[in-house]
């Protein structure tokens, strides 16, 4: 106990409190952006990027919490909310934001399932995962053949981390859509693979993220306005706007403007879809 909080209560940040404009008995909103190999977490708070060390994981990965020291280390103390959340929810983030592709790669390799990183397209993943078992507990209980089923054979072996990431490929299926989390492959070679997010709700909107040769690093940002038209923003490194001006399509307003590279380094649709599970609909 400290001053009467549990400690499972509190965060503890290795950060110097005067870095940051912060006082004790302030409440401040708190995301986590990932877990660190280390077992502390990176967290934002007040728009300050901190490494954090959890008495025990909250279960939200966004909170309100209170200032309660400020010195020598800082340490905030949980406010829960009055509502019902998912006990697992922020266990099932943490596993995909550790999802290794590579690893996964190297696991079905074993199996006789080739298949080059590059080529981890969202057809073959969700062909890999159909074949991993996704159904392997309707297979169970519907007496079905389970002679071919990936996952039956990894539980033959006994071989539980093989199990784990294929489980894993199945959570991200069913929470996310591949989409948010695979790069979509280019045949172009003068062009990088993309990383794509699509948000839908009130107005549907893409985010593409990519390189070109020529052109250097790029950003789109796609968003149906509700007015008929759709507004498309592409930004690059070089000066294209003379181009994208010629370009007439309709229905689209298109323009052009500079790449910053904060931005570019910034903009990843990888966190933003994990951050945002629950929050919003990604569509595959």
């Amino acid at each position: 106990m400290i001053d009467g909080i549990k400690l499972q209560d509190l965060i503890k940040f290795s950060l110097d409190p005067n870095s940051i404009e912060i006082k004790e008995g302030d409440k401040v909103s708190v995301s986590i952006v990932k877990p660190l190999d280390n077992g502390m977490f990176l967290v934002n708070v007040r728009g300050r990027l901190l490494t954090a060390n959890f008495q025990s994981l909250p279960q939200l990965s966004r909170f309100t919490a209170e200032v309660i020291k400020t010195d020598p280390v800082l340490e905030l103390r949980l406010i829960p909310k009055d509502v019902k959340i998912d006990e697992n929810l922020f266990q099932i983030k943490t596993e995909i934001l550790r999802f290794d592709k590579k690893a996964v790669v190297e696991i079905l390799d074993r199996y006789g399932i080739r298949i080059d990183p590059k080529d981890l397209t969202v057809e073959v993943v969700k062909k890999v995962v159909r074949d991993s078992g996704i159904f392997y507990e309707n297979k169970i209980v519907n007496a079905e053949n389970l002679k071919d089923d990936v996952k039956y054979n990894l539980f033959q072996k006994n071989d539980t981390e093989s199990v784990g990431q294929l489980t894993k490929l199945q959570v991200i299926t069913i929470l996310a859509g591949l989409e948010a989390f695979l790069p979509i492959k280019s045949d172009d070679p003068d062009m990088e693979d993309l990383e794509i997010m699509v948000k839908k709700g009130k107005q549907v909107s893409v985010t593409i993220k990519t390189h070109f040769s020529k052109i250097g690093d790029m950003l789109i940002y796609i968003r149906d306005t509700g007015y008929g038209f759709v507004d498309c923003v592409i930004k690059s490194e070089m000066d294209i706007s003379k181009e994208i001006g010629e370009i007439k399509i309709e229905g689209v307003r298109l323009s052009w403007k500079k790449l910053d590279k904060e931005e570019f380094d910034r903009v990843d649709p990888i966190k933003d879809a994990i951050g945002n599970i629950g929050s919003i609909g990604i569509l595959a």
